[in-house]
């Protein structure tokens, strides 16, 4: 039975697609996003009160992916050049103009930056000073000096400041699941570590509270899912607050700390819930903010706006508005193009197949407007990182992929994040070897589906995802009627010694030396 597409390939990729980065006006009452509406990213502002978005950057070369909005005129966004992925900093004016660099640092990569609490200073990282080292800058938007605050190995992110301005969080990542906490003093001009003679754990920083010294953060170190809590400057100590049976993933606030969120990660759908700044109590938000996963969320200065970017499964992601005050929600972008109907896509179902030492979790979309009889092909696809996560989010390629009458099963083996720690740590140091198996776990898991054509399946991956392809071809070679890699490593040796240099700190417990561990790489 023969099966007639009801789409081309090129109306699935015809949609636009938006950057998780975006900042409120200084009064509310706009919002600047990134977008590729012209092709290629640039940098938009939209009035909420309606009217087309206006292009403020048109390059085909720089692409904004950070960007803050600032009480003195300017637009501020970090870009790379080409694809690079060496970003600096920039400016222009916010209604439009010429583009300045601020930092033109060549080889270099600034990662965090956020605007201080009185709005008249930037807070950012970057490593133009060593490059396997982070450090830490506060450039005066008045004067233009840039002033250091410290730094050292690993990913250093921006934080928040405290209402007085004496202090300032940080977060030093020297991998994913050991990332320390450090707070300047700009009375002392002293960074210190808090998270110092704790295990090592996921760690992210949130908004101080009013106008005490008490802050709010995430972390794993006391379960296997993060949850959040509240740190208190004066007594050294903290307390829970938000603790979930699932990640919390994000942790946000207003600069004045009158009001706080965070998101959560329900079984790969995600969720935010605000913090009333009086009770503490958690407050929903509207239906029309759930359904998918949350790539960014932001709130407005004065915390009566909440945006975030709303990717579901059977459209591109979209940027959402919702205004506290009428609990109304305005859909600020349109990314869906190609006249594709989102009831015809595919939402996929989330399944569990059984490991060789444990349960698989896994997303399956099965093609629509089949005869019960039927078998079709099916494709399994493995996601990056590898501490990354398979989440039901647009896919174009799954959908064209579906249209055509081929399955799609997306797992999260052993090392993917969203599951507890100690699942994502099966990973480190054993690429290639307990993955493995669950790879063949989900083969055979295909195999056995009565709906499934014999001979009918193909693996696909990108980055560490082509490593599991690559894998899968070489070492299970009979399960295969093909294999896609795209741009995974085939070599683990020179893997290890092309990395970054902000992989250094991390690389050995993650995945091996590439001279100590070379045979074991091998």
């Amino acid at each position: 039975m023969s099966r007639t597409p009801q789409y081309s390939f090129a109306q699935f990729f015809t949609t636009k697609r938006l950057r998780p980065t975006f900042d409120f006006a200084p009064d509310g009452r706009a919002i600047a996003y990134v977008a590729d509406y012209s092709g290629y990213y640039n940098l938009y502002r939209q009035d909420l009160d309606g009217g087309e978005p206006r292009q403020l950057t048109d390059s085909q070369h720089l692409a904004p992916n950070l960007v803050v909005w600032a009480p003195d005129g300017y637009i501020y966004f970090l870009a790379d050049l080409d694809g690079d992925e060496q970003s600096n900093l920039y400016r222009i004016p916010e209604g439009g103009g010429e583009i300045e660099g601020l930092t033109n640092q060549p080889g270099a990569q600034y990662v965090s930056l956020r605007l201080s609490r009185d709005g008249g200073a930037l807070l950012y990282t970057g490593n133009p000073i060593t490059p396997n080292e982070s450090h830490l800058f506060r450039r005066d938007l008045a004067t233009g000096k840039e002033r250091l605050l410290g730094g050292g190995p690993g990913l250093w992110t921006i934080g928040y400041e405290s209402a007085s301005g004496r202090y300032l969080t940080f977060t030093q990542a020297l991998s994913r699941t050991n990332v320390r906490l450090h707070l300047w003093d700009a009375t002392s001009g002293t960074l210190r570590e808090l998270s110092e003679g704790q295990p090592a754990a996921r760690r992210q920083v949130g908004p101080w509270q009013g106008s005490g010294e008490t802050f709010l953060f995430l972390s794993d170190e006391e379960g296997e899912f993060s949850q959040g809590f509240r740190y208190d400057v004066a007594s050294a100590s903290k307390e829970p607050v938000i603790a979930p049976a699932s990640d919390v993933v994000v942790l946000f606030g207003t600069k004045d700390g009158r009001t706080s969120a965070f998101v959560t990660n329900e079984h790969g759908y995600f969720k935010a819930t605000l913090i009333d700044p009086q009770s503490g109590m958690h407050l929903p938000t509207p239906a029309k903010l759930h359904g998918g996963v949350i790539d960014e969320a932001a709130l407005s200065p004065d915390g009566s706006k909440l945006a975030l970017l709303l990717n579901p499964p059977n459209r591109p992601a979209e940027l959402l508005v919702w205004d506290r005050t009428t609990n109304a929600v305005t859909q600020i972008t349109d990314c869906l193009q190609g006249n594709l109907d989102p009831a015809a896509m595919v939402t996929p179902e989330r399944i569990t197949i059984a490991g060789p030492d444990h349960p698989i979790p896994a997303w399956l979309y099965r093609p629509t407007g089949l005869a019960p009889d039927q078998q079709v092909p099916i494709l399994l696809s493995f996601h990056g990182g590898p501490e990354a996560q398979e989440l039901p989010t647009w896919e174009p390629l799954y959908q064209y992929l579906l249209d055509l009458g081929i399955a799609i099963l997306a797992p999260n083996i052993r090392g993917s994040n969203g599951y507890g720690k100690r699942y994502q740590h099966l990973i480190y140091r054993d690429w290639g070897g307990g993955d493995l198996r669950d790879m063949e776990a989900c083969a055979q898991w295909a195999q056995a589906q009565t709906w499934v054509k014999p001979g009918k399946l193909a693996v696909f991956g990108a980055s560490y995802g082509g490593f599991a392809t690559l894998s899968c071809a070489t070492r299970l070679p009979a399960y295969w009627a093909c294999a896609v890699d795209f741009c995974g490593p085939s070599n683990l040796v020179t893997l290890a010694k092309t990395l970054p240099p902000s992989f250094k700190p991390r690389l050995k417990g993650w995945l091996g030396d590439p001279e100590e561990d070379r045979a074991f790489l091998l």
